[in-house]
């Protein structure tokens, strides 16, 4: 199971009348119970002792999106990018082992955005949007 906590740092949007763009810059907390299973199981069958020195941290994700104003919403592409990772590691004179687990995903998606209420700089609005997770995993 695949659960995403994400907090954001940065949310810089620009509109013109009829169409904008969104940059967003956030921390993204991801529970990879599976993996983290994996790396136990790596840590149980070595004949020496490892370190995990990384187990899937939070980590900066960043989203891109463009909309168009349509009858009072927004309509829009996006796309995002997030990455986290672990490792699994030993060292001493004789030498190092290393097993790394990165993941790296693109998330493209579609959106429908409504204003719920603004007053000043605060803008506040009810948001659905669907996507596909592409996801790339590299063991090192």
């Amino acid at each position: 199971m695949l659960t995403v906590n994400l907090v954001f740092l940065l949310h810089i949007r620009c509109n013109a009348q009829q169409s904008g763009f969104e940059l967003e810059l956030g921390v993204g907390s991801y529970n990879m119970n599976n993996l983290k299973e994996l790396n136990s199981y790596i840590q149980k069958n070595l004949g020496f002792h490892t370190e995990v020195t990384a187990n899937f941290p939070i980590y900066p994700y960043f989203r891109a999106s463009a909309f168009m104003n349509v009858k009072g919403n927004q309509v829009g592409l996006a796309c995002s990018f997030h990455s986290t990772g672990s490792r699994v590691s030993a060292s001493d004179y004789s030498g190092e082992y290393r097993f790394e687990n990165l993941l790296n995903a693109y998330v493209p998606g579609i959106f429908v955005a409504t204003p719920i209420t603004q007053k000043g700089k605060l803008h506040i609005e009810g948001r659905l949007e669907g996507g596909v997770i592409f996801s790339k995993m590299e063991n090192n």
